[in-house]
């Protein structure tokens, strides 16, 4: 399972993998802050991943105008991980 994904999961933000019930997130800073406690106590995270993690995120409900649901999620990842296959193709 994508780390990403898993990550989402795990924190439990309203995301549930077996409906599509759209999640609307209010405060997108304090979420992300949260979000990122989570991932380096809980998952202790280093420093770096953490801030990469929170920057996905922050693209992520940028894009999909803070709406969480299932095939957005997806939709966002399927870019993302293609574009992280082109980068370690070229390197």
């Amino acid at each position: 399972m994508n780390p990403h994904i898993a990550a989402l999961q795990a924190y439990n933000i309203g995301f549930n993998v077996r409906n599509s019930a759209c999640v609307k997130i209010r405060n997108v800073e304090k979420t992300i802050s949260a979000f990122a406690v989570y991932l380096s106590i809980d998952e202790r995270l280093s420093k770096r991943v953490v801030r990469d993690y929170k920057y996905t995120v922050r693209r992520f409900l940028n894009q999909s105008r803070r709406l969480v649901n299932r095939e957005a999620l997806r939709s966002y990842l399927k870019y993302y991980v293609s574009r992280s296959r082109v980068h370690t193709t070229i390197n």
